[in-house]
């Protein structure tokens, strides 16, 4: 017996042993476990998340510091069926009130998500399906009101139907008649939504933000880096189901996005950008203009002031039209002209230059002259007689800008032209620019008619802004400014926290060509074809343009259809700004002088009004006339 105790006793002690050593053994290994590195990277990845830290795009505003662009919050909102219809019929089996039910949460939704309460209510009675995408862009506002939203709990008919409707949509009111309780099945997902306060008139030069956040047309697209000012990703902790941590997300996640003040801000001026517009749109209106163009820049610095486009778009609602990505685009910087006779200036500063041309040349005009076998005329067919370089530039005659710069030799004159930057980019920071076309040198050498039509501004194709930007040359004293609209990164209170580089300027005029040819441009506003620009009291120069519209494929013109313009320099003896008017396809027999000259002179008088500009001359009536029918 004492064996057997004494077996019995080790039998005990050995399994106890067992039972103390096994579990040892057990977290031993699994202590191994988890020093396993591999096993510690998947426990991270189970128990992390990488996510980007929210910053919004940055904020842009004009140079007064008006908002032109800015982030905001937008929703999407759900609503799943089967949700709704299995919360509704909790309580009650009564078909009836459960459509009644139904139809007032179609009611109280409707409107806020810009559906019919018909069509609204067959979907929320689709058993079917899990999920429905009632609206995608939910503003803030709207949310909270749908957050709010509640529903009787009890039967009601069509009259208490309607009573609490009423009283529902009216803010801080509830019914007290009967119990309520929140829509059930109802879900928002949160995202940001770029939005324009001033709208289209800006449209062209901000551009727009698609739904994925990339800027797609406008400085959104050119300085798309800068703007979203990208932070590193941050890890945050997810519970099982890989949900964030809310005690860790909001610092992890928005703390810097909420303090984050830098602003983009834009050399537009709010004032001018609104009256260029408004101008130009009464242009267009006026002479059914196929599109048209008002820009305005300093001369000095290549600021662009405002850049007006007609027809634009909504940028705050970029898809509503299935419009082709070209509407997108603002043309005066992506699409080549003639520009005509605004460019003879132009010529007239180079010819200068070249010691060729002497503002006391006089010259001879018959009406036409023949090269090439080609017949050039003026634009009335008529000749003129001698005209001195002043008068050739007063009444736009072609014919004395021919014979002006055949004084050159042809390969002097080419390469003057290209020296200056003729066929290429302004390097505006806006996508898309184009480049300008001309001809090749040896074929402008060997033909004289290929030489005569640049000399009136044919033959050449730019962009109206590269165009523009000549002018501001001869405006300048001869210095080539780089256009821009953006001015420099600021915070809240405008401190400017870095400058946008700009390239230097380069001269391409002496300062006393520049300064002649003012003076000449200030006779054809005063007393040639530029009398609509004309604003009493003030000094102005400048010059129309009207020149016959380049085909597609840029192979001779669209019969009957013209391009009109007209450049002004205010003030005319020392210009601050510089003005460019143009209008594609108006209507009759139309003219630069007649169609944009008088919008330049609606927006300078504006200009002076809010700037304060006080008259340099006493203005008499009685020598001011008016004409529409001068190139």
């Amino acid at each position: 017996m004492r064996a057997k105790d004494r077996r019995g006793i080790w039998r005990y002690w050995a399994v106890g042993l067992l039972l103390i050593l096994a579990p040892g053994c057990l977290g031993y290994r699994f202590w191994l476990l988890t020093q396993d590195p591999r096993l510690q990277e998947r426990a991270t990845r189970q128990q992390t998340r990488t996510v980007n830290t929210f910053i919004p795009r940055l904020t842009v505003v004009d140079r007064q510091d008006n908002i032109l662009a800015t982030d905001q919050p937008l929703f999407t909102l759900y609503v799943h069926p089967q949700v709704l219809l299995r919360e509704l019929t909790k309580d009650r089996t009564d078909p009836e009130a459960l459509q009644q039910q139904i139809q007032l949460i179609s009611r109280l939704l409707a409107p806020l998500v810009d559906q019919s309460p018909e069509g609204l209510a067959t979907r929320l009675r689709d058993a079917t399906v899990s999920t429905v995408v009632l609206s995608r862009r939910v503003d803030a506002g709207t949310f909270r009101r749908v957050r709010s939203l509640v529903i009787p709990r009890s039967r009601v008919d069509d009259t208490l139907l309607q009573q609490f409707e009423a009283q529902h949509l009216a803010p801080g009111q509830r019914p007290e008649a009967v119990a309520t309780q929140l829509i059930p099945g109802l879900e928002f997902e949160m995202r940001r939504q770029r939005t324009y306060p001033l709208g289209e008139p800006f449209s062209d030069v901000l551009g727009f933000v698609d739904y994925d956040g990339k800027g797609r047309a406008g400085i959104e697209q050119f300085y798309e880096r800068l703007l979203l000012h990208p932070a590193p990703p941050r890890q945050v902790s997810v519970n099982g189901l890989g949900q964030m941590l809310a005690v860790e997300a909001p610092a992890a996640l928005f703390s810097q996005g909420l303090n984050f003040s830098q602003r983009l801000r834009l050399t537009l001026d709010t004032r001018l950008q609104d009256s260029a517009t408004r101008a130009l749109n009464q242009g267009m209106a006026l002479h059914k203009a196929k599109r048209g163009a008002a820009m305005v820049m300093d001369p000095q610095t290549g600021a662009i002031l405002a850049l007006a486009v007609a027809p634009t778009y909504d940028n705050n609602r970029f898809g509503a039209w299935g419009s082709t990505p070209k509407v997108y685009q603002p043309w005066p910087v992506t699409e080549l002209y003639e520009p005509g006779s605004t460019f003879k200036p132009i010529n007239i500063a180079i010819g200068l230059d070249s010691g060729k041309v002497k503002a006391s040349d006089v010259v001879y005009d018959p009406g036409s002259i023949t090269l090439s076998g080609y017949t050039i005329r003026n634009f009335d067919g008529k000749g003129r007689g001698a005209l001195t370089v002043t008068d050739v530039l007063k009444y736009s005659n072609n014919i004395g800008m021919i014979k002006l710069m055949s004084k050159l030799r042809a390969a002097d004159y080419y390469d003057r032209l290209r020296k200056i930057g003729i066929g290429r980019k302004s390097g505006v920071d806006l996508p898309n620019e184009a480049a300008g076309v001309f001809k090749d040198r040896q074929q402008f050498i060997r033909y004289p008619v290929e030489a005569a039509t640049p000399a009136f501004g044919q033959g050449i194709t730019m962009t109206p802004l590269q165009l523009l930007r000549f002018h501001c040359a001869l405006a300048n004293g001869g210095y080539l400014v780089t256009p821009h609209v953006v001015d420099a990164l600021v915070d809240q209170e405008g401190h400017v926290l870095r400058q946008v580089p700009q390239p230097p300027p380069k001269r391409i005029f002496s300062e006393e060509a520049t300064r002649q040819v003012r003076q000449m441009l200030v006779q054809v506003v005063e007393s040639g074809s530029g009398k609509n620009a004309q604003v009493p009291g003030y000094v102005i120069a400048g010059k129309t343009g009207t020149a016959q519209k380049v085909a597609p494929g840029g192979r001779g013109y669209v019969p009957g259809k013209r391009v009109t313009s007209f450049v002004g320099h205010f003030p005319g003896d020392a210009p601050r700004y510089v003005i460019l008017v143009v209008f594609d396809e108006p209507e009759g027999r139309v003219f630069g002088g007649g169609t944009a000259a008088p919008v330049v002179q609606q927006i300078l008088k504006e200009l002076i009004g809010y700037e304060g500009i006080p008259p340099t001359h006493t203005f008499d009536p009685r020598k001011n006339t008016t004409s529409d029918a001068l190139n």
